[in-house]
């Protein structure tokens, strides 16, 4: 993360009362998404998995994000 970028911007709004939490959406794999997590920038996490499909599942992110205190919202989950 390059200094003077978007997250810290986003701290700055965090700071100054502008926003409460900080989060990012991913559709890239969970092993990704973990080293996003990794990071300590981020809250929370929105990721995409729909449970009639197995393929592809967030659930070892979601892992990550629970075992971290990181919140989890899930988009799609039943095919939207």
């Amino acid at each position: 993360m390059s200094e003077g970028g978007p997250i810290d911007a986003l701290k700055e709004a965090r700071d100054d009362g502008l926003i409460d939490h900080i989060g990012f959406t991913s559709h890239d794999t969970p092993e990704n998404v973990i080293e996003i997590m990794k990071t300590g920038e981020f809250e929370s996490v929105t990721l995409y998995h729909n449970i009639l499909k197995t393929r592809g599942s967030p659930e070892p992110a979601i892992k990550y994000a629970h075992d971290h205190g990181i919140g989890v919202v899930i988009m799609g989950p039943l095919g939207g």
